[in-house]
This record gives C-alpha cells, structure tokens and sequence, in this order.
C-alpha cells in the first residue's frame, strides 16, 4: 500500500491570496476634506488636506478663516476662528452638554470647551 500524498501549498501564500489589497491606503497629500482626518499610521501629516484647509494638532482638516463669519455653521453650536501657528482655523466650541456638531467628518469630542479629533 501506498500513503496518498497531498499537496498543501505553503502557508504563506495561502495567507496573502486570503488577505487580498484590502489594507487602507494613505491618502494623496491635498485631498482630505473638511472635517476629516489629517492623521496616518499615529502621525499628524499636514500635507493631506486640500489646500485651503489646515491639520489642526489633533489630526483634522479645519477650515482657515480671518473671522468667524468665514466658518461654516451647524445648529446649536458656536464657532470661532481661532490661531494655529501661523494660520486662524474654524474651531467648533462644545455646547452645554459637552456635545460636539456632527461635520459629516471624523467623530469630534469635547476638550477644554472645544471640538477636537481623536489623534
């Protein structure tokens, strides 16, 4: 008699024909949006966001301003043009319950008054 002999390809590339391309891309610098992350890999990368935007400390493209007029609103929030080195960004400030607005971006939490990202 005769042990059967399988074939098992060697695990590796069992692994990387499973994983596919699925990993998260970096995204091109200048083409983050308002309101969403500037951070890669745990790094704040200012280079992301669309060019009239700038990343703020906390990994989010704010938009820049030279008075609070220039910000954009949300109900039941308050928002000021505030520095940033060398820039003024639009920085939404917490209301009564320490609730931040919904930006359509990246998740804001209350810090010290205002709205930051989590980076």
């Amino acid at each position: 008699m005769y042990a059967q002999r399988h074939f098992h390809p060697p695990l590796a590339l069992a692994l990387s024909l499973s994983c596919g391309d699925d990993e998260p891309k970096r995204p091109e610098d200048g083409t983050v949006k308002v309101w969403e992350s500037c951070a890669w890999d745990g790094q704040v990368l200012p280079q992301l966001c669309e060019p009239d935007l700038v990343c703020t400390y906390h990994g989010v493209c704010a938009p820049a301003c030279e008075m609070a007029q220039d910000c954009p609103t949300f109900d039941g929030f308050e928002m000021v043009c505030g520095p940033m080195e060398a820039d003024n960004i639009c920085k939404p400030k917490c209301n009564a319950k320490n609730e931040c607005p919904k930006t359509g971006g990246v998740e804001l939490h209350c810090l010290d008054f205002f709205c930051i990202g989590d980076s």
